[in-house]
């Protein structure tokens, strides 16, 4: 009976300890954002609030901007993982449209750049 009486508060405090901001973004946290060339997605950059100790982790490596790419009708085409993260510069200057013969979204990533093809 004890062990239970520790063994719950222990998990919620381990699961608010890595609790990513990124879950709970709001319109107001908004930025700014990022239009693709043929207007059909927009990638809107969100600054994350802290709300547990990974979060303020997160903003003491200055990885405390998240993006989510929208399409015309504002449904989420796309979403990183809850735990991505990069910089107000990375987000404003590293997130780009480029369109060839497949349309893709570049985003740094944690080794260089990362992609997703927007025309699957």
């Amino acid at each position: 009976m004890r062990l239970r009486v520790l063994v719950i508060p222990a998990i919620l405090f381990i699961i608010w300890f890595f609790l990513p901001s990124t879950l709970f973004l709001i319109d107001r946290d908004e930025v700014f954002s990022h239009v693709s060339p043929d207007k059909k997605y927009t990638a809107v950059v969100y600054r994350t609030k802290i709300i547990s100790p990974y979060s303020f982790y997160k903003l003491l490596q200055n990885e405390n901007y998240y993006f989510i790419l929208y399409g015309e009708d504002q449904r989420v085409v796309f979403k990183p993982s809850m735990f991505y993260g990069t910089s107000d510069l990375g987000a404003s200057d590293g997130i780009e449209f480029v369109y060839n013969e497949k349309h893709y979204l570049f985003y740094p990533g944690k080794n260089g750049y990362e992609s997703f093809e927007l025309n699957k």
